[in-house]
């Protein structure tokens, strides 16, 4: 995925899950967290985590809207 434009893909009724994306294998999944922790490590540490909690709670109130609609 690059970039913001495929951001909104992750939330909402075109979810793109990463288990499906890599055909549910664990070294996969694991190696893209472990990736995000690399990326962390740096001196925007706070930013970066500010912005994937942003969109983890956006992701789970367009969840619960949908769920509720």
């Amino acid at each position: 995925m690059s970039g913001r434009a495929g951001s909104s893909n992750l939330a909402g009724s075109s979810k793109a899950r990463l288990d499906v994306l890599v055909e549910d294998d664990r070294a996969a999944i694991y190696g893209a967290l472990l990736e995000l922790v690399r990326q962390a490590e740096c001196e925007q540490q706070d930013e970066i985590i500010a912005l994937w909690r942003r969109k983890g709670k956006r992701a789970f109130e367009m969840e619960a809207a949908e769920r509720n609609a």
